[in-house]
């Protein structure tokens, strides 16, 4: 939406106001936008409940990425394959594999499947970069283990407490939108620890119970002046004086 150029923009409380009451209206229409989708969604994940999943298998690896062998692997493409089980086949198994033999595996793309279980996927450690969004994964905990990752979009899953998180240094993009992330503080505490102690650059957390109002993305725009993008916007200065003035009257 273009910023309205009035002799009222000449002041920086006027700038900030006007911007507030767009951000105001942009919000609303956006809600609306969100409403709809959600709608969508949810009859999406009525039937995905229904749905019996696949588990992984080294045929279905190497398809997807057009290798001979595990070690060539260096991206997994598995979004939509009805994939439910992500993890090592029992020993033994005639499509049987191990993690261990894709020593060049730095992506996982794994997006709008069925996954519910992160333990398999923590056992690559190598990874760099994963998509899990629109699954139905409530636990995080696993991902702790994945000390190089440096983007992690989680997006439309079934979260609600992100603090493992906080182990992952290396983290720069980082998606958590519609979730059902509630905790305040505790969220706050940890994004901000990994925006300001370590290299957090780029957040999606919309769409969650914690941002129903604008407190807590004022609260990170505040918190982590090295935030560069936030719900998919580039965190410009007005931003964070617009964030600031929302503190001083309230």
């Amino acid at each position: 939406m273009v910023r309205p150029q009035t002799a009222a923009t000449t002041s920086l409380n006027d700038e900030v106001r006007i911007i507030s009451k767009l951000k105001y209206l942009e919000k609303i229409e956006q809600k609306i936008e969100e409403d709809l989708e959600q709608f969508v969604y949810r009859r999406g994940d009525k039937e995905k409940k229904n749905k019996k999943g696949i588990r992984l298998t080294k045929q279905l690896i190497v398809d997807s990425c057009q290798c001979d062998s595990l070690a060539e692997v260096t991206t997994i493409f598995l979004r939509d394959k009805n994939l439910e089980f992500f993890d090592e086949p029992n020993p033994g198994s005639k499509d049987s594999f191990k993690f261990e033999d894709m020593v060049s595996l730095e992506c996982v793309y794994a997006s709008h499947n069925l996954i519910r279980d992160v333990y398999g996927i923590s056992q690559i450690t190598r990874l760099s970069e994963l998509n899990l969004s629109f699954n139905q994964i409530q636990d995080v905990s696993p991902l702790q283990q994945l000390k190089q990752l440096t983007k992690l979009y989680l997006n439309r899953n079934k979260i609600g407490v992100i603090d493992p998180l906080c182990s992952l240094t290396k983290l720069q993009v980082l998606g958590l939108f519609h979730n059902e992330i509630f905790n305040f503080d505790q969220t706050l505490d940890t994004l901000t620890t990994l925006g300001v102690t370590y290299c957090l650059k780029e957040i999606s957390i919309d769409g969650n119970p914690i941002t129903s109002t604008t407190k807590f993305k004022n609260s990170l725009l505040l918190s982590i002046p090295s935030l560069e993008m936030l719900d998919d916007e580039r965190v410009q200065e007005l931003d964070r004086e617009v964030a600031q003035q929302y503190f001083e009257m309230h």
